[in-house]
């Protein structure tokens, strides 16, 4: 812009400084845009620029060959200019932001949610998970951030496609695996398993890495700890979420309890002795109160409904 306006010093700098501002102001991330009052003045500006009134009046002159023989003369001529460049700016800025703008994808409470990616991976995700990615630039990218578990497919392509947790970068080209990464639990960590080809995982706060392979799962705790060795796992078991069920193997009740929050929609009480006690369950059963009296039964806890949801305690 600089340089074009060298050129052209005919060209009042003044009557682009607003929208020079303004996209010095563009931030390609998810702060608020400007002030919606400057952009009314601007579309004010440019409504006022193209009034009828505004409009330049024409008339051929002489010029050596070299030139062109059509010029404008009109004392609004350089506004026209301007506005044109503004137009250009503006353009160029609101395609720069829908590329950057994200898309959320969440699964409701009580629900998984399935979708197709731009690049043509598919994704389920489970109840209360979402997943975000940036709308343009996956073409180039292919990558995701994740809040939750999710199930991917991921497309052939050249490019890797990488998925970011609270702690864990996991990168493939091809592959179906599993990641689950619920930051808030008790137990913070997130489990990648893998059902075909390889994923190479990372914790964000570390340099070191494992690579894990078909029918493969490994554990990250925390953002600064090397992955642990990946270790074979039974898939009926990682994946029983996406058919409704239920697999816990020694979690912290917190974990648990948090698992059925987000399935159900409903709150779970429980003191920090009940919340750190471990347990390891399987089932099948979609209904609160039969997963809870499994649950109560294989670890000596008692349970009730409350106002707000159920308590479990101790006997």
């Amino acid at each position: 812009m600089e340089a074009w306006l060298a050129e052209h010093p005919e060209i009042p700098r003044a009557a682009l400084a607003e929208t020079w501002q303004l996209t010095g102001d563009v931030r390609l991330d998810d702060a608020p845009a400007p002030d919606p009052s400057r952009i009314e003045a601007m579309w004010t500006f440019l409504e006022h620029a193209t009034a009828p009134a505004h409009r330049p009046a024409l008339r051929r002159v002489e010029r050596p060959a070299a030139r062109p023989a059509l010029q404008l003369v009109h004392p609004h001529a350089t506004r026209w200019v301007a506005l044109a460049a503004c137009i250009v700016i503006l353009f160029g800025v609101a395609v720069g932001l829908w590329t950057q703008r994200p898309t959320t994808l969440t699964a409701p409470v009580g629900q998984t949610f399935a979708a197709t990616l731009p690049d043509g991976s598919s994704v389920q995700l489970n109840s209360g998970s979402t997943l975000v990615y940036r709308h343009g630039l996956f073409a180039d990218t292919r990558q995701v951030e994740l809040k939750g578990e999710a199930f991917f497919q991921v497309a052939h392509d050249a490019d890797a496609f990488v998925v970011q947790t609270f702690n864990t970068t996991a990168t493939v080209v091809g592959t179906r695996f599993n990641v689950r990464s619920w930051g808030e639990d008790l137990n913070e960590a997130s489990t990648i398993a893998v059902l075909s080809g390889k994923v190479r995982v990372q914790p964000k706060g570390a340099n070191e890495s494992v690579i894990v392979a078909a029918g493969q799962i490994t554990r990250v705790a925390g953002a600064d700890q090397a992955p642990a060795q990946p270790i074979f796992f039974a898939a009926d078991e990682a994946l029983a979420w996406r058919e409704g069920g239920f697999y816990f193997e020694d979690q912290t009740l917190a974990s648990v309890f948090a698992e059925f929050e987000r399935r159900f929609g409903v709150a779970i009480d429980a003191d920090a002795d009940v919340l750190s006690r471990r347990i390891t369950l399987k089932r099948d059963a979609r209904q609160l109160d039969v997963l809870l009296e499994d649950l109560a039964a294989a670890t000596s806890l008692r349970y009730r409904e409350t106002a707000n949801g159920y308590e479990v305690y101790a006997e």
